[in-house]
């Protein structure tokens, strides 16, 4: 049983892997950068309407 106490570090290479998923969420700032273009579409989406 005292080997098998060294495959406990198994789990530590995942705390790096959610390091991944955090680098992912500061992409999605970069989503409502194209949305504020979207809002002056939106007023060219009114005039085509009038």
């Amino acid at each position: 049983p005292f080997p098998q106490q060294p495959q406990q570090p198994l789990p530590q290479p995942q705390q790096p892997f959610r390091q991944q998923a955090e680098l992912i969420i500061p992409q999605q700032p970069q989503q409502p950068f194209p949305l504020q273009p979207h809002q002056p579409y939106t007023q060219q989406t009114i005039w085509s309407m009038v």
